[in-house]
């Protein structure tokens, strides 16, 4: 598709406000679009659509409409994941549309995609289990980890394999507040994801008060009501990132809140072998050995890794020839800063020998030498005083 094709495609044509008509099937359908303006019960000002379609008594060219408008709408969510975010409006407004990651392009350790998968769909299938037992119907999870190691791209991937959406939530904007918060996690839309990317960010640290707001206008008792609070939306999956675990909070973190929690480590043998074989399907094992063998185990990001292959797709030799700049880049330059910080520490530690009772010595004589000069300062202003009077005194007596 060229460029040109692309921009026309993303081209699209919607009813203004106000009364059209349009053809459907064969038949006359009267099409009525008009918004006003509201005030909820916190004065606060927005906009309501209505959307109105008429026909002729009798005809069911209305359901069909509807009917058609479900289909493409599922067919859509099998191709593409769709992600919202929050609205100008109070509510969520989609972001952008983007093609399904399929599961098998992930490269994962500990069998961790497989159990996740078992996991979501155990808990779409049991909706009338959770209802029986009076359980709320919502699962928490939270992926931690260093950067790079694919936190985002499992959830994003795991929504395309569930036709789910993704509602990303920054409870850091300025313009989000308490109530805004609340009222958009009442709001989801079904069959949804809930992500909250880098929770260390967004929250008090340990130990510190539930009530404390952190770095956004919203408070942590609040983000915590609208995960498992009696006010609590239903039916969703709600995931938390961080790169952190230590700072976050117990009570966030908590079975209920984060039901399962997941490590995404640094890349592993197998995870080398398989990156380096969905990049070279066609080459042999032999040569996927080989890569997975020249790079450290559990020391460089699997981001990391792809972009290397990404450098040298047209190249499985060259992949493999080139591994020990990754080496270099990822693993050693990092651990050469540190020994950096180190020497620097100690020649600064080195620069001060002196024991505590030399050091006191030291500042007295200072002390003492910074007071003989005021002194000498003081006596010689007085000599000078007296010089004075007496050269006024001899000046009198002559008069």
């Amino acid at each position: 598709m060229s460029r040109d094709d692309e921009i026309i495609k993303k081209m699209r044509f919607v009813p203004g406000m106000g009364d059209h008509y349009f053809v459907y099937k064969g038949q006359l359908v009267w099409f009525s679009r008009r918004e006003r303006q509201v005030t909820n019960w916190s004065s606060k000002t927005g906009y309501s659509e209505t959307i109105v379609l008429r026909t002729k008594a009798g005809s069911k060219i209305l359901d069909d409409i509807m009917e058609d408008a479900r289909t493409l709408q599922i067919e859509e969510r099998r191709k593409q994941v769709t992600v919202y975010v929050p609205g100008e409006r109070g509510g969520w407004t989609v972001a952008c549309k983007k093609p399904k990651r399929p599961l098998r392009s992930l490269c994962t350790r500990d069998n961790q995609l497989e159990d996740l998968t078992t996991d979501m769909q155990l808990f779409l299938d049991g909706k009338e289990w959770y209802s029986e037992r009076g359980l709320p119907y919502r699962r928490g999870y939270l992926l931690h980890g260093e950067p790079g190691c694919g936190k985002s791209s499992l959830i994003f991937a795991m929504a395309g394999h569930f036709s789910l959406n993704i509602c990303c939530l920054n409870v850091t904007d300025p313009e989000m507040s308490d109530n805004k918060l609340m009222a958009l996690m009442r709001k989801v839309p079904s069959r949804s994801i809930v992500l909250l990317e880098d929770v260390d960010c967004l929250l008090p640290e340990t130990g510190q008060d539930d009530k404390k707001k952190g770095k956004g206008k919203i408070s942590f008792s609040a983000v915590l009501n609208t995960i498992d609070g009696v006010s609590a939306g239903e039916g969703r999956f709600l995931f938390m990132t961080t790169n952190h675990i230590d700072k976050l909070s117990p009570a966030l973190i908590r079975p209920g809140r984060a039901d399962i929690q997941y490590e995404v480590k640094l890349s592993s043998k197998k995870q080398l072998f398989d990156m380096y074989k969905m990049f070279f399907p066609t080459e042999s094992e032999d040569l996927a050995e080989k890569f997975s063998s020249s790079l450290p185990v559990d020391k460089i990001a699997p981001a990391a890794v792809q972009g290397h292959l990404l450098m040298y797709r047209n190249s499985a030799e060259k992949a493999i020839e080139f591994a020990q700049d990754l080496v270099k880049e990822k693993v050693e330059k990092p651990i050469e800063t540190e020994e950096k910080k180190e020497v620097v520490v100690e020649e600064k530690v080195e620069e001060k020998p002196e024991t505590k009772l030399v050091t006191m010595l030291k500042n007295a004589a200072q002390g003492l030498a910074e007071g003989l000069v005021l002194y000498e300062k003081e006596r010689t202003r007085e000599m000078e005083k007296e010089k004075m009077k007496d050269e006024v005194k001899s000046i009198t007596t002559a008069a």
